[in-house]
């Protein structure tokens, strides 16, 4: 099981990867059916939804975590200072989940789906809420198995810890989701038309290699300066082998020298 669990006691920043997901006209198929779930004109969008959310859940795992919200889908990773493996391998899980996520989508008859792969700095993010509770679930197994509780004690002590408050710590202050969302949410007036996944050019070392084909490059200039990158919307990716990608992308350290300058992005030298 992967650790979550996060300090706090340090205020450096972490490089983080994140894309986000949406898909397309959903909510406006939604809306003609009142935004009522049992109208028969919302089978059809519900019915899209829930195969997206079955693709999300299929290509999700503990190396490639996934939060859903309704029609979109956030992907999250940390990239390490001195390697560049996950920027290649979160890009390539991507592409393979949005490939699949509109080839389902378009089956059904939907437009399929739009989403930006970014890069940028995340705090580390407080999980004490998370913490609480799985310390209160192991004192109740404790006592289960020391005889200071029975089944049915134990079971009703369970019953009263109930998450209210829910987090994910790797997604608070996290400023590659926050571009991502950003950017998708701009959509084809800001630049970005679906369906397409777009990816942070930010992360290459050297420009866009020969192996990813892409189209021409889109300039971002969102109100939030500070948020400013170009992407470019990706056609096809072919086998790579290892030594090649790690060369083509930036590592943590290097990355942090282009996101961490007051104001915006820096140039690296």
């Amino acid at each position: 099981m992967t650790d979550t669990r996060e300090s706090t006691d340090s205020p450096s920043s972490i490089v983080a990867i994140a894309c986000w997901m949406d898909l397309l006209g959903y909510g406006g198929a939604i809306d003609k059916a009142g935004f009522d779930p049992a109208h028969p004109l919302a089978r059809r969008p519900l019915s899209r939804l829930y195969a997206f959310q079955r693709v999300v859940s299929k290509n999700s795992s503990g190396g490639f975590p996934t939060l859903v919200m309704n029609d979109g889908a956030v992907a999250y990773s940390n990239i390490d200072n001195v390697r560049s493996d996950k920027v290649w391998r979160f890009i390539e899980r991507c592409w393979t989940l949005y490939n699949e996520a509109t080839t389902v989508d378009l089956r059904a008859g939907g437009p399929g789906l739009r989403g930006v792969i970014a890069v940028g700095l995340r705090a580390k993010g407080s999980n004490r809420g998370i913490v609480a509770q799985e310390d209160a679930l192991t004192a109740i197994i404790d006592a289960l198995a020391s005889g200071k509780l029975d089944r049915d004690g134990a079971v009703a002590e369970a019953r009263k810890v109930r998450r209210v408050f829910d987090i994910v710590p790797q997604l608070q202050a996290n400023f590659a989701f926050t571009r991502a969302y950003e950017a998708e949410s701009a959509g084809t007036a800001g630049g970005f038309p679906g369906p397409n996944l777009f990816l942070d050019e930010a992360v290459f070392a050297d420009g866009l290699p020969v192996w990813i084909r892409a189209g021409p490059s889109v300039p971002w200039h969102p109100a939030k300066a500070s948020l400013s990158t170009s992407f470019v919307p990706l056609i096809e990716i072919d086998a790579v082998s290892p030594e090649a990608a790690r060369a083509t992308f930036r590592t943590g350290s290097q990355l942090r020298a282009v996101l961490r300058y007051p104001g915006g992005r820096q140039k690296p030298a």
